[in-house]
């Protein structure tokens, strides 16, 4: 009984095994048509067939991917450092832009002042100690600046040049106490002369004032051009307060100048300084490096 059942599962694998090789002689020559068979399995292996398909693409794509990131990544740090750049040039041209409006609204003051020459220079030192009120500009006798040439801004009056050495020169400020400046009212040109304040640093009075003066607030006060020093015209500061001096025979005017002195950057030189007047009423005085300072 055994022995048949062993002969049973033969003849069946033999079965087996003829009829697949029917079917792959049946299907090796060329047929315009598919067996009822065939074509199951191709409906039923298909959507296989392109699932794998597709997974072996994307899995081919990997590397591809890591690839472009890289060069994505590149790219970035590329144009990051582009922008960078850019940002640079942008400041820069900033930068040009606020020295071009400075000179171009000095150009009206060269035009009314034909005999001075405004020459731009930078700010390299500052000095505010008990003794001094300076700042220390880029440019000496290299660029033929000489004692006493006024230093201005866009906004008014800075000072004078105190000394000069062969690149550099120190400025006295007007808030410094030991300057004076001709000034006058500018609509109603009254004459006085605008020194530092004692007792509020960076503050200026307006003194010698004729007590009965028509004075008000917020008056521009600008230099008179008497003493040779400075020209006439520049702004200096307008009035905050009116007082009458001890006495009661002068005003003690309070001026704010237009000068930000805590923020000076680029300062112009008027070169060119023309013949000192002589006999005048009031003069600014002339102080020398070594004059004891």
């Amino acid at each position: 009984m055994p022995k048949f059942g062993f002969r049973i599962k033969i003849i069946f694998v033999l079965a087996i095994l003829v009829a697949i090789l029917i079917l792959a002689s049946a299907t090796a020559m060329e047929r315009s048509r598919l067996s009822f068979v065939e074509n199951g399995l191709r409906n039923f292996l298909a959507p296989m067939q392109n699932g794998a398909t597709i997974i072996s693409e994307k899995i081919s794509q990997i590397p591809q991917y890591f690839v472009g990131m890289d060069t994505l990544t590149e790219r970035n740090k590329a144009l990051e450092a582009r922008v960078a750049e850019l940002q640079g040039k942008l400041e820069k041209l900033a930068d040009v832009n606020v020295q071009n409006t400075y000179l171009k609204e000095l150009l009206g003051l060269k035009e009314e002042m034909a005999d001075w020459k405004p020459v731009a220079v930078s700010v390299i030192g500052r000095s505010y100690d008990a003794w001094y009120n300076t700042i220390t500009i880029k440019g000496g006798t290299d660029q033929g600046f000489k004692q006493n040439m006024p230093i201005i801004t866009a906004d008014g009056l800075v000072g004078r040049i105190l000394s000069v050495s062969d690149s550099s020169s120190e400025v006295l400020l007007i808030t410094d106490k030991e300057s004076a400046v001709g000034a006058m009212m500018q609509l109603s040109h009254l004459p006085g002369v605008v020194e530092a304040a004692t007792d509020s640093v960076g503050s200026l009075y307006m003194i010698h004032v004729p007590y009965d003066a028509q004075v008000e607030t917020n008056q521009v006060v600008m230099t008179s051009g008497l003493g040779g020093i400075f020209p006439q015209g520049l702004r200096i500061g307008y009035v905050t307060k009116v007082d009458v001096e001890p006495g009661d025979l002068m005003l003690q005017i309070s001026v704010q100048p237009f000068v930000d002195f805590e923020r000076l950057e680029i300062v112009f030189v008027l070169t060119n300084v023309p013949t000192t007047i002589v006999g005048t009423a009031l003069v600014e005085p002339v102080t020398t490096s070594d004059s004891g300072k």
